[in-house]
């Protein structure tokens, strides 16, 4: 540490002439980027509004996946890097004000004065970054300390004009001569926004017992904490103007700084390296540890625990499950000889069936199971539901349970019964926006483009819903189901 440092009560000093100096021009800044990034962002939001929403709810298709278009996406682009430029402007043109250069120039002039420097500020920023986390990669204290030692770079980059490079240096050097004064200054700073956070905690727990002084000091912390933001950008210039001259006469290039960061990237590396390979080779089980809790989840609720309902409830679900194996038994027993006896038989049992579903709703009716459950028993013969009755009941199934794709696909095949296939194509991107292994869906999508004489659209998803359930064919459970497909596949026109 140098016995020329100033002291803390010269940088306190200094810090608060400065503040009140250019604390008009910061916020004048700040309002002015605010007010560009707002019109930047309400006018692509109008743009997407007329361009995308409006054709969404016309009577043009409404898949808003087609609307993720090139010249959408690049207006996209534009604007994200524009609200970049705009935080870099904002930033350097802070510094040269709070640095006391241009406290007096007109602020435009200060935003003109900040492009030329845009570059050389994002090359050093890469740069410290590059330091920071590899360091951080080893233990996480060098990464740390690294963060400490080129705090100053950027005000070398804007205030100095020096390239990014030797703005590093001078850095690491200015910090490390004065490591522990300048500590001590920092932690200084640091307690002051300790206080301000333990203010506004306090705040909020006299809130939360009732006492409305709590409100006022929360919002005088705010306010502080603003203020309290520019003067943070002022004491650090001030510290770093008392320091800057100190490495005027050293070009020491800290090969131990760039060693480690090298180090800790090179790690980097071999870490992604191993885990993309230990990926590629265990994805199956990858796949089944972190998809599977997925579709259990999902599948959990057709498997709701029927304890939790209503005792009256419970006697129709109940009774419901027993009616729908009588009519599964009966249907897997249908020959020539029995086929009108059977159908008679069916269509009494899911009358019932029908009924009890009906009965159970009217005292549950925020259940989707037993929304499900009635959509499915539509979906059979009956004399007192038809196939609108059924879609109705899985709609409502989905709007309990919107993200369910048991539920999404009930909508679906239920769309595609009633011949409504470009209906019914939407309903299955809803799913596969879910989850890209869902081999129903893309089942269930090869029928629709197939009565849409969409044959190549029908035999891609034919052909992925193959893939899904051959990944998931361990045990040969989805052998028939694989044979079954692949016979669509077969009879598609050439």
């Amino acid at each position: 540490m140098l016995n020329s440092s100033s002291s803390i009560k010269d940088l306190l000093r200094d810090s608060w002439v400065l503040f009140k100096k250019t604390l008009l021009r910061m916020i004048t800044v700040n309002v002015i980027s605010f007010l560009t990034s707002f019109i930047l962002i309400a006018s692509v939001l109008g743009y997407y509004f007329f361009t995308v929403l409006n054709t969404l709810y016309g009577k043009n298709q409404p898949d808003i996946t087609k609307y993720f278009t090139l010249p959408n996406l690049i207006v996209s682009g534009i604007a994200f890097i524009t609200l970049i430029f705009i935080s870099l402007v904002t930033s350097i043109s802070l510094i040269l004000v709070a640095g006391g250069n241009y406290s007096e120039e007109k602020i435009l002039f200060v935003f003109k004065k900040s492009l030329a420097l845009i570059f050389p500020v994002i090359a050093v920023s890469l740069l410290t970054q590059f330091l920071i986390f590899g360091g951080t990669i080893i233990l996480i204290i060098p990464g740390l300390i690294f963060s400490f030692l080129v705090q100053f770079a950027i005000y070398e980059i804007v205030l100095n004009r020096n390239k990014p490079l030797k703005s590093i240096r001078r850095s690491i050097t200015i910090v490390t001569e004065n490591f522990v004064d300048i500590l001590i200054k920092e932690l200084i700073l640091w307690s002051i926004y300790i206080a301000s956070y333990f203010l506004q905690g306090v705040g909020s727990s006299l809130i939360k017992s009732g006492f409305t002084q709590g409100i006022y000091l929360v919002i005088f912390v705010s306010v502080v904490m603003i203020l309290l933001n520019f003067f943070n950008l002022v004491y650090h210039i001030t510290l770093y103007n008392q320091y800057k001259n100190y490495a005027l006469d050293k070009e020491n290039k800290h090969p131990m700084v760039w060693g480690l960061a090298i180090v800790g990237w090179v790690l980097i590396i071999i870490i992604i390296f191993f885990g993309i390979k230990y990926a590629l080779k265990n994805k199956d089980a990858i796949s089944k540890t972190f998809l599977s809790p997925y579709s259990s989840k999902l599948s959990k609720t057709l498997d709701k625990n029927k304890q939790n309902v209503n005792p009256q409830t419970k006697i129709h679900w109940d009774r419901s499950e027993k009616l729908f194996l009588e009519i599964r038994k009966i249907n897997s027993a249908i020959n020539d000889s029995n086929q009108n006896e059977s159908v008679e038989k069916i269509k009494k049992l899911n009358d019932e069936n029908i009924l009890v579903l009906k009965s159970a709703l009217a005292i549950d009716p925020k259940i989707s199971r037993l929304w499900y459950d009635l959509g499915s028993a539509y979906s059979w013969i009956s004399s007192t539901g038809t196939l609108e009755d059924s879609l109705n009941a899985f709609k409502k199934a989905e709007e309990i349970e919107p993200d369910n794709i048991i539920y999404i696909n009930g909508v679906g095949d239920a769309l595609i019964s009633l011949n409504k296939y470009e209906e019914a194509v939407i309903q299955f991107q809803k799913t596969l926006r879910i989850t890209q292994k869902s081999g129903y869906a893309y089942e269930s999508l090869g029928h629709a483009y197939y009565n849409l004489k969409m044959f190549d659209l029908s035999r891609e998803n034919y052909q992925k819903a193959i893939e899904v359930f051959t990944q998931e064919n361990k045990k040969g459970e989805w052998d028939a189901k694989i044979l079954k497909i692949r016979k669509y596949i077969q009879n598609l026109p050439k």
